[in-house]
């Protein structure tokens, strides 16, 4: 990673995450109207609803979606919304006696909606022999292959103690390609792809901050069209105990953001064959 450019200020935080996605986020205005699906999965990555979405745009605080974790990514004027459902569970095999052991996952909704498909159908979707890269596409199948890409671009992140960072990536390292690795970087994750849209998320996400960072991670990947790929990755706190004055009772706080991170990728090369890596060796 090569710094870009490094912003840390805790008082002014907030609104700069406001700043930041009003700029390059949130481009539309309140007569801008996004039509796509939404679709809901099980645990087991049925669906349980699909239905039509039209959404109106507009903006809302992070007070008012304190239930679920929801990660966008956006591409000309398309965007893809996943919203992950973790409710409170125990342990497996552990009485389910006093405070839960943490967030067990749930469902997850996953709205694909643009702003330039009036009616976001199949033949609204004209393109060539080879797609636009300044274009989202929907329709367009995605092979496989296309998730092995080789990529570069920018990585934006936000910590707690270093707040908003940018950073070049000249190559997309192998460890850090979660989204070539489909079922994720460990047994403790629940994943989906959905052709051009693959989701991670924890599949019991543990209470408190004792516990491994690879637990708490939320991800979100969408290749708009085969020249791009975009990232979104955060990592979320559970059920953090907060410490009373009296003995008799125990308060959890809110689910609190550990990390955050998001990335913009253009593909430079083609996927390396194991013949070829085997070679290099």
């Amino acid at each position: 990673l090569t710094p870009l450019a490094s912003i840390a200020n805790d008082e002014e935080d907030a609104s700069r995450q406001w700043g930041l996605g009003s700029k390059h986020h949130w481009t539309g205005d309140d007569s801008t109207i996004y039509r796509g699906t939404s679709t809901t999965y099980s645990t087991i990555g049925d669906v349980l609803l699909t239905k039509p979405q039209t959404f109106v745009y507009k903006r809302a605080g992070k007070n008012l979606v304190n239930q679920e974790l929801q990660l966008c990514l956006s591409y000309a004027g398309s965007r893809v919304r996943c919203t992950f459902v973790h409710a409170p569970a125990w342990e497996k095999g552990k009485p389910e006696t006093g405070l839960p052991d943490g967030l067990r996952f749930l469902r997850c909704t996953v709205v694909k909606e643009s702003s330039t498909l009036p009616n976001f159908d199949r033949s609204e979707e004209v393109g060539g022999d080879e797609p636009d890269p300044e274009k989202a596409y929907f329709f367009r199948p995605t092979p496989p292959f296309e998730w092995q890409y080789i990529h570069k671009g920018t990585s934006w992140t936000w910590g707690p103690t270093k707040g908003d960072e940018g950073w070049a990536l000249p190559s997309v390292e192998e460890a850090d390609a979660w989204h070539s690795r489909p079922r994720g970087d460990g047994p403790n994750v629940w994943s989906l792809r959905l052709g051009s849209i693959l989701l991670q998320c924890p599949d019991f996400l543990p209470r408190g901050t004792n516990v491994s960072v690879l637990d708490t991670l939320f991800r979100l990947a969408w290749i708009p069209n085969p020249h791009r790929m975009l990232r979104a990755e955060a990592s979320v706190i559970a059920m953090r105990e907060i410490e009373m004055e009296s003995e008799e009772g125990v308060r959890v706080g809110r689910p609190e953001r550990g990390s955050f991170r998001v990335d913009v990728l253009e593909k430079v090369g083609e996927p390396e064959s194991q013949l070829e890596k085997e070679q290099q060796h």
